[in-house]
C-alpha cells in the first residue's frame, strides 16, 4: 500500500519520504562532535611531542611515520612504540 500523506509516512516509518525525521543536530551535539574530533587529533598526533620532549634522535621521522601511514592502525602503533623507545640524544 502506497501512502501519499506525509504525516502517515512519518507515523509509520519515523521519517518523511526524503528520509528526514524533521530534526537536526542540536548545538550541544555539534559541540560534542567538534570536541571528539579535536580530541582524536590530539591523540593521533601525540607521538611527535612525546618524541621531541624525550629528546629522541628520530623525532622528525616518527612524525613522518605517524602522518603518512599513521592512518592505518599498524603505522600509528609503530610510531608510538618508536616514540617511547630508548634512542635519545646524549646530554
Amino acid at each position: 500500500m502506497l501512502l501519499r500523506n506525509d504525516r502517515a509516512l512519518i507515523d509509520i516509518y519515523g521519517c518523511d519520504e526524503r528520509g528526514s525525521d524533521g530534526g537536526g543536530m542540536t548545538d550541544s551535539g555539534a559541540l560534542i562532535l567538534v570536541a571528539a574530533f579535536l580530541l582524536g587529533l590530539l591523540v593521533y598526533f601525540a607521538h611527535y611531542p612525546v618524541a621531541r620532549s624525550r629528546g629522541h634522535r628520530n623525532a622528525s621521522a616518527i612524525d613522518a611515520l605517524n602522518f603518512f601511514p599513521g592512518w592505518t592502525f599498524l603505522g600509528w602503533v609503530a610510531s608510538i612504540v618508536w616514540a617511547y623507545s630508548d634512542n635519545m640524544e646524549a646530554e
